[in-house]
């Protein structure tokens, strides 16, 4: 069977590496080098850096969906495409090139959290669960029928970075099995539940700035969401920096009000407070709530905003 493989960010590797080594990886779909940090050098995306050094046709275009791609896809004459956190919603005309159509793995249990950001918003809203679903793909945001669907814990101290990682490497094996039962013609679509859909929108940047007002649960998960990337952020003398992790803490103190004990940097929330443990300061890289504390000798009372 020979698969089209899309997908762009580090979440996509566990499932490539598997599938090259197990399926007939004939190309690659990936976003295109961007531009990034001073010198403005282009950095490819961490699919197309495992594909060259493996030696599989990458593609990169700007918008997969405008009909001038399409022939590019076709000359592979595809049986299947498999998307692993890609970006866009292929169009009808593109899922229609391969003879099986396109599969989907998604970090959730649909019908939940269907949209861009579904490991996020699972730990911001303080799910105990979450899963993996390999769907048929439509036209429509993780709409499709449900090939296989697994169950993960989240645990109490996951993070965006360390639960990613997981559902990525446990996804892995799953899609191969789906790809299998695909080849075979032996798996049954389950519906997804429209009574039961949740969203999971992209993360914008004037979404992660912390709300010290709420309960220590709450800005818990929050942090934890977005950490690493793109980080919940709030002001300090008056500069924005990044709360990168934390814990939960029971000493009182006003809401987003600083209080330094020992070497414990904590911040007031509505019902206790949060200890910080990494932090990245204005213009600084992350470093520790210790070493925060002896360069930048926050004192009691002071306000975070």
């Amino acid at each position: 069977m020979k698969i089209i493989f899309f997908g762009s960010p580090d979440f996509a590797l566990p499932s490539l590496r598997l599938l090259k080594e197990k399926e007939n990886i004939v190309a690659v779909v990936t976003s295109p080098a961007k531009p990034t940090g001073r010198g403005r050098k282009e950095q490819k995306t961490p699919t197309q850096i495992f594909a060259e050094a493996n030696n599989i046709k990458v593609l990169a275009p700007a918008n997969p969906n405008l009909p001038n791609f399409w022939p590019e896809v076709q000359k592979f004459e595809p049986d299947l495409f498999v998307v692993v956190s890609y970006g866009f919603i292929l169009c009808g005309e593109l899922l229609g090139i391969p003879k099986h159509g396109g599969i989907n793995l998604h970090p959730s249990l649909l019908p939940r959290y269907r949209g861009a950001a579904p490991i996020q918003w699972t730990l911001i809203r303080g799910e105990t669960m979450t899963g993996v679903s390999i769907i048929l793909m439509n036209e429509k945001m993780d709409a499709g029928g449900i090939i296989i669907q697994k169950e993960f814990p989240v645990l109490s101290d996951d993070n965006f970075d360390r639960l990613s990682a997981r559902l990525a490497e446990a996804g892995a094996p799953i899609l191969l099995e789906a790809i299998q039962q695909i080849k075979l013609q032996k798996y049954n679509l389950i519906n997804q539940d429209i009574t039961q859909i949740t969203k999971a929108p992209k993360i914008k940047k004037e979404d992660c700035y912390i709300k010290w007002s709420q309960s220590t649960d709450l800005v818990y998960n929050f942090i934890r969401g977005l950490s690493s990337e793109p980080g919940a952020r709030t002001w300090f003398r008056g500069q924005e920096m990044k709360i990168l992790e934390v814990q939960k803490a029971l000493e009182k103190t006003a809401p987003g009000t600083i209080k330094v004990m020992g070497k414990r940097l904590l911040i007031g929330t509505e019902d206790g407070s949060i200890a910080i443990l990494k932090l990245q300061p204005p213009n600084k890289r992350p470093q520790t709530g210790i070493d925060f504390i002896n360069g930048f000798h926050p004192k009691d009372g002071e306000v975070l905003s």
